[in-house]
């Protein structure tokens, strides 16, 4: 996935640096991307962060029962 995700950030970057002053449509779709990809990385970094949570309860729920 990090691999993937600096593949994109590359060729985003690689569009900007090429880009016109009007974007074009090659500017318009690594915008998109660029996009897809912030947004991604924002769902990826919510859902570990809840399974962490969940982890932490489950142990705690865990503890409670052994005592």
């Amino acid at each position: 996935m990090k691999r993937f995700v600096t593949f994109v950030a590359v060729l985003g970057l690689a569009f900007g640096a090429i880009a016109c002053k009007e974007k074009g449509t090659m500017e318009k779709a690594g915008a998109a991307v660029d996009q897809a990809v912030e947004d991604a990385k924002d769902v990826g970094a919510n859902a570990v962060d809840k399974t962490g949570e969940a982890a932490d309860e489950a142990a705690k729920k865990a503890k409670e029962a052994v005592q």
